[in-house]
């Protein structure tokens, strides 16, 4: 291994350990984790002692990031929650049927995924305030609250295309401000796109970041992705002009260019990758956390000899045979899902998967994406909030629908030569031929393959609750009928989604969780989501 490589994987693992023990520290000293009301309210510490210092105001910061990989958040219940309410996957184990969208506002993932995103929120606001009175260096002061004006936006933007509207807090909580009604969608989006303003403005240019951490260009790329979700289905929305100036911020910025081959990119030894634009940090120091390792990969395979994985989230037949249909030979099949079989860390015997077993429980293929030897509970395997692949395939979207496809395709090319380039050479050699560029397509054609080629470059990275949504309920009830009517799900007599009118203006939200409405006194069970 070149020095130059040691150093780096090195530095990675030597980063995340000083941030998970600052985490403990600051956890210890400074946040309680009792309960939402105690989420809500904090102490004095902030402006006697903590923000008084430098230090003081980096552990206040650490803080903020110490709950993402909480076991209920994207430790565990966060990505089982939204991967098994979007009809593309199969909950193995369950005391709630997710998948048929059996939920409610007493469902406890769904109440755990309101606080911890709560305490994220509240623990951004609390620096907020407290940094931008601190005398502190100014350019640590700017990047602190750069960062922090990030992840609310970021939390604010999970959330509200979660639940809709939400109550907007955006002040230290307190005892005289605890209850807050829930604002309008609009509303809450529009302190989103302020908060971005604000990160662009502050927050520093790449490489000048600290590891784990936002830099102006995640800014620029978070702004994307939130036009985007506003454009909705509406043709004529100016929010695809929005979406495509922002994307092109960082596509002009010469800052990141694509992994190649494609398998690097989930290789535990590779990360923070010049693709990487916002990555959180995992470790598997957090012996109270959690990670995607554990809701991706099948119970008990050698792919983590030291503990059991969960498999929770099981792709569905349909999704895993569409892009072996569509692609056979991309490199991606064979980075992403573990299929056809896989070894039992115990017996050591071989457990025939799909598409080699047809039906039963074990008829089902998994995401291979964050794989790690090291697995113990938690694992090693960072989450990539945003990455340069999902900019190019945002990009090729709104420009198909401004002008057509005929500027759309160099964005979506890059993606696909990328993909085929199976050695990583950076050349097409001989063989390397599937999946091809695209050309000579309508736009509505267009339209349709690039959200089918989300799916093929990004599934398994959380995103596709919020795709099978954001394009209206017309959209997403194609999805749940192509499971509902797929030959193999019919004769392994698999879940069927419901998708009447009712069903499907109900599960476009969440609820709003009962112990919201029961301690927030300005949100009563007529401010509660449509169907709940």
């Amino acid at each position: 291994m070149p020095v130059f490589n040691l150093f780096k994987r090195f530095n990675s693992n030597y980063m995340k350990k000083i941030i998970y023990f600052l985490s403990i520290f600051f956890l210890i000293i400074f946040y309680s984790c009792e309960s939402l009301i105690d989420e809500k309210v904090y102490t004095n510490l902030s402006s006697t002692n903590l923000f008084t210092s430098e230090s003081g105001c980096e552990a206040a910061l650490t803080g903020v990031y110490a709950s993402f990989f909480d076991s209920w958040y994207y430790g565990n219940v966060y990505p089982e929650l939204i991967c098994n309410l979007t009809g593309l996957y199969t909950e193995k184990v369950k005391t709630v049927d997710y998948n048929t969208f059996a939920i409610n506002s007493a469902t406890p993932y769904i109440s755990q995924v309101w606080q911890r995103s709560w305490q994220i929120i509240g623990r951004a606001n609390d620096v907020l305030y407290n940094v931008s009175r601190a005398n502190i260096n100014i350019d640590t002061k700017n990047r602190i609250l750069g960062e922090a004006y990030f992840i609310r936006a970021k939390t604010y933007f999970d959330n509200v295309r979660l639940w809709g509207a939400l109550p907007l807090r955006l002040e230290p909580a307190s005892q005289e401000n605890i209850n807050v009604p829930r604002s309008p969608s609009d509303t809450i989006y529009a302190h989103i796109i302020a908060d971005l303003d604000s990160a662009k403005r502050l927050l520093p240019e790449p490489g000048n970041n600290i590891l784990g951490r936002p830099h102006r260009y995640a800014a620029y790329a978070l702004a994307e992705k939130v036009y985007l979700t506003l454009a909705g289905n509406n043709p004529s929305s100016p929010y695809w002009q929005k979406s495509l100036d922002e994307g092109l911020v960082v596509y002009n910025s010469n800052a990141y260019r694509l992994v190649r081959p494609y398998k690097d990119l989930w290789d535990v030894n590779k990360q923070n990758s010049t693709e990487s634009i916002f990555e959180i940090q995992g470790s598997a120091l957090l012996t109270a956390g959690g990670s995607l390792t554990k809701t991706f990969l099948p119970l008990g395979s050698t792919l983590t000899p030291l503990a059991n994985t969960w498999g929770r989230a099981q792709v569905n037949k349909e999704v895993y045979n569409q892009h072996v249909t569509q692609y056979k030979g991309d490199p991606r099949i064979d980075a992403t899902f573990l299929d056809s079989s896989y070894v039992n860390n115990k017996t050591l015997k071989k457990i025939n998967i799909y598409p080699v077993q047809k039906t039963g429980v074990n008829s089902y293929v998994y995401i291979m994406k964050y794989v790690d030897p090291a697995y113990v509970g938690s694992s090693n395997c960072n989450f990539i909030y945003l990455r340069y692949a999902d900019v190019l395939l945002m990009l090729a979207e709104a420009e198909n629908e401004i002008n057509g496809p005929a500027g759309a395709y160099r964005y979506v090319n890059q993606v696909l030569a990328r993909a085929r380039d199976k050695n990583g050479n950076g050349n097409t050699d001989a063989g390397e031929v599937v999946p091809a560029d695209w050309s000579g397509m309508t736009k509505d054609q267009f339209r349709d393959r690039i959200m089918a080629e989300r799916g093929y470059e990004l599934i398994g990275e959380l995103h596709e609750y919020f795709d099978v949504r954001r394009r209206g309920k017309d959209y997403f009830k194609k999805i749940l009928e192509a499971h509902n009517t797929y030959g193999p799900n019919l004769a392994n007599k698999e879940y069927i989604a419901p998708t009447d009118d009712v069903t499907m203006e109900r599960i476009m939200l969440l609820p709003i969780p009962q112990s919201e409405i029961g301690t927030n006194t300005a949100i009563t069970i007529e401010n509660q989501n449509p169907g709940y």
